[in-house]
């Protein structure tokens, strides 16, 4: 089962993220991550941001992708950490709305991460954070793709650290 096999770290409980890129600007939609070499567009447009409740994106997969190039060429699916990429830059999009301008906030931990479909190139990736708890230090985020309707990932429970928290 793809899932268990490719992301079974994930399933371990809670994993720390190390140091991310500067986020997205909320206004311009998204940003290029590189990760391994390939250019990584979390997301294409911002549809729906709503400061402290909830923000909505939208992502395209095409097989011009640079990570299709050499990557799963037969079967080409997204990994999981391009994925995961993508709700982390909605999410800050959703924090940097909600919070004073220039705030950064730093992923602290990922819990309950689950990849429930895989996601191939024709189809279009709706990602939706919603804020269950904010202050001026941290905030909890929930986090879900879905393609066609259909639940392709979760995160159960997102932290997020504004820099003035950070050690």
């Amino acid at each position: 089962e793809l899932t268990r096999r490719h992301y079974s770290w994930i399933y371990r409980g809670e994993a720390a993220l190390p140091d991310m890129p500067a986020p997205p600007s909320p206004v311009a939609g998204a940003s290029a991550g590189n990760s391994g070499g390939y250019q990584w567009v979390p997301y294409d447009v911002l549809d729906t941001l709503i400061p402290g409740e909830i923000a909505a994106a939208r992502k395209s997969i095409v097989m011009t992708d640079s990570v299709f190039v050499n990557h799963f060429r037969r079967t080409p699916v997204v990994p999981g950490v391009f994925l995961l990429q993508s709700m982390i830059d909605v999410c800050r999009a959703l924090l940097a709305a909600s919070s004073l301008p220039g705030v950064f906030w730093q992923p602290a931990t990922m819990q309950a991460v689950r990849f429930q479909r895989r996601v191939c190139p024709g189809d279009t990736l709706m990602i939706e954070a919603r804020i269950k708890d904010m202050d001026q230090q941290g905030a909890s985020l929930t986090c879900e793709g879905r393609v066609g309707g259909e639940r392709a990932m979760t995160l159960r429970s997102a932290t997020f650290l504004s820099e003035s928290a950070l050690p």
